[in-house]
């Protein structure tokens, strides 16, 4: 019976839903994109109508009422019956089938179905629950559970009654497998997508496998290989040069005088989301008489996993990433938190795909080459770096091409500025917002808070008490957070995509107890910087429209519906990289509003700052480093 209720609210969801937002209620940053509302099919439902939303929350506070279940229940026999019950009367017949049978065609079953297992994976916390879940759809639910045998005979009459209808379910043979298409693979076909809104709800149930649970999906997600616990350490030098690279990119893109600080800012997200992470609990060593004594694995004891760089679900998210700048502004904020999900993972490796290979070595200089200059040393390890990095491969390719905009258009540089001072001021506005209510809950004295939980109190410890000397240094404590207060699964603090949804690109200006961090001379700068540092904001020469112009930019075809509408004889254009350029078969020509190019610019700097604070952090952490 709980069973068959579970699959009749199923049911009742909507089979075709829109990524739409109400009225007065869209994020404040979509409103800089060339399309407000994505484009559905007629018969598609809006995500945020009462109904659906009704109908979701009751499906899920049903599968909480089984998660209670399987917590409270003391009965070893009826747990077992629950989730066989789970998986062959409704992940087999109806929640598999229906990924499976989802089209794109028409943007609204996929944005549907990926919509609704990352809702059952957000608010399902059971183990048990997701690891059946999971396993099943990812191909591997060979595994044998446990074998448990009822000791009355009242519950062996009802376990043979349930085993026989579950072997009849099991037998009709209509039922689909995924043997062949699992549900990397379809993530795989939808991140290929036209429909901008199948990418968008596939890279958010991605981002949250990736973060929530991404110890149970690591290898069946990516193909990904056990890395050698001898050598696993990179150079001092190796790593101030990532670092260097990736800050002197966001440089290149808009030099202010506050760029230290969002980067101090992104150094306090990227220490909650590792601590938050899926993964980080594995790479603690719990003491069983006191769960507060908590240290880290030693290195010999952890587990990591390398991503090869020719991964076919990497090879899609490097493709998204190579049309950054033309991309769906919901599709670059989903793409960089999920980059950020897998590079936050303990036990994901970040050479080979971020970082250069450890196989490759950047020897010094020798004989008449140790007189070239320092800048010249540092250009070109900066190049090798890069072409050893798929990603920074592409983030340097993105860095020029906008160094070509800031050529081609006028004035480029203060519209960008402009840009950034009307985030930054809508985050001032919303941090005096958002003072009020606290500073109300601190006068009444709410303490009101759940319990944490055992781990989760070893993991606030252990993250204060972890320190490394040397040249790497760590991230203090978020201002505002609370350890022990902090559930595994939930969703982490303000994170890129969190701030940049509310006008939040830009930390507070309140002091910061994170160490400095010294830059050496930016390998990647061809020309002075200093130049291009505004001490207040110009005023522009172009046209009052100019931010509704078109821009014709290049970008890969067979992958997303272009987002521009066609041009208007009364915009005009604009001169841009793809003028007089003609394009091979795998390129099209879109046109798009200055006004949403400058947007995705301002993604890319914080999405570029974002990686090199979970270098940093990282380095910290797990003691990726060797300082000798």
């Amino acid at each position: 019976m709980m069973a068959s209720g579970l699959g009749a609210l199923y049911s009742q969801l909507s089979s075709k839903v829109a990524l739409t937002h109400a009225s007065g209620l869209v994020p404040p940053i979509l409103t800089f994109s060339n399309v407000m509302e994505p484009v559905s099919s007629s018969d598609a439902e809006p995500i945020f109508t009462t109904a659906l939303q009704g109908n979701l929350a009751t499906f899920l506070s049903y599968l909480a009422f089984w998660q209670d279940m399987l917590e409270r229940c003391p009965s070893v026999d009826i747990k077992a019956t629950l989730l066989d019950h789970f998986d062959f009367l409704f992940l087999r017949p109806l929640l598999y089938p229906s990924i499976v049978e989802s089209s794109d065609i028409d943007s609204g079953s996929s944005v549907a179905v990926m919509t609704y297992l990352r809702s059952i994976l957000e608010n399902v916390t059971h183990t048990d629950i997701i690891r059946l879940l999971l396993h099943f759809m990812l191909g591997n639910s060979n595994e044998q559970q446990q074998d448990t045998r009822p000791s009355r005979p009242a519950a062996l009459a009802r376990r043979r009654k349930s085993e026989t209808l579950i072997t009849n379910n099991a037998n009709r043979g209509d039922h689909a497998i995924p043997e062949l298409l699992t549900l990397t693979n379809i993530l795989q076909g939808y991140l290929a997508s036209r429909s901008h809104q199948t990418v968008t709800a596939s890279l958010r149930l991605l981002c949250t496998i990736l973060r929530s649970w991404h110890d149970m999906a690591s290898t069946q997600l990516f193909r990904a290989e056990m890395a050698k616990t001898t050598g696993n350490q990179r150079s001092i030098e190796i790593h101030d040069q990532h670092l260097d690279i990736l800050y002197s990119m966001a440089e290149d893109i808009l030099d202010e005088e506050d760029l230290e600080v969002y980067y101090e800012s992104h150094l306090e997200d990227a220490q909650v989301n590792i601590e938050l992470h899926s993964c980080f609990v594995q790479q603690l060593n719990l003491a069983e008489s006191d769960c507060s004594e908590a240290s880290l694995l030693p290195k010999d004891h952890r587990r990591q996993h390398v991503i090869r760089a020719e991964d076919p679900l990497l090879t899609r998210l490097l493709s998204l990433l190579e049309d950054f700048l033309v991309n769906d502004i919901e599709i670059n904020l989903s793409l960089s938190e999920t980059f950020a999900a897998l590079a936050s993972c303990g036990e994901t490796s970040l050479e080979g795909w971020l970082l250069v290979p450890k196989s490759t070595r950047v020897l010094p200089p020798r004989g008449k080459n140790a007189a070239r200059s320092v800048d010249g040393n540092n250009q070109a390890t900066a190049n090798h770096l890069c072409t050893a990095s798929p990603v920074l491969t592409r983030l340097r390719a993105l860095v020029e091409r906008i160094d070509k905009l800031r050529a081609d258009i006028q004035d480029f540089d203060i519209y960008l500025s402009e840009r950034r001072h009307v985030f930054r001021v809508g985050e001032e506005i919303d941090e005096v917002v958002a003072e009020v209510p606290v500073r109300r809950s601190q006068d009444m004295g709410d303490d009101q808070n759940s319990k944490p939980r055992e781990k989760v109190a070893a993991i606030g410890l252990i993250t204060e008490r972890l320190k490394t000397s040397g040249h790497v240094s760590r991230a203090s404590s978020p201002r505002g957070r609370q350890p022990t207060n902090v559930e595994p699964h939930e969703a982490p603090p303000k994170s890129l995509v969190r701030r940049l949804n509310q006008l939040r690109l830009s930390p507070s200006r309140s002091p910061s107890n994170i160490l400095e961090r010294h830059h050496s001379p930016s390998p990647l700068r061809k020309t002075s910087l200093s130049s291009r540092r505004s001490s207040g904001l110009a005023s522009p020469r172009g046209p009052p429209d100019m931010l509704q112009r078109k821009v014709r930019m290049r970008a890969n075809t067979g992958q997303r519906r272009p987002l521009g509408e066609s041009t208007d004889s009364e915009t005009g254009s604009i001169r841009s990289e793809s003028t007089g350029v003609e394009c091979d078969a795998t390129e099209e020509i879109r046109e798009l509003s200055l006004s949403h190019i400058l947007t995705n610019v301002i993604i890319l700097q914080e999405f570029i700052l974002e990686l090199a604070a979970i270098i940093q952090v990282r380095a910290s952490f797990f003691g990726e480093v060797d300082l000798d």
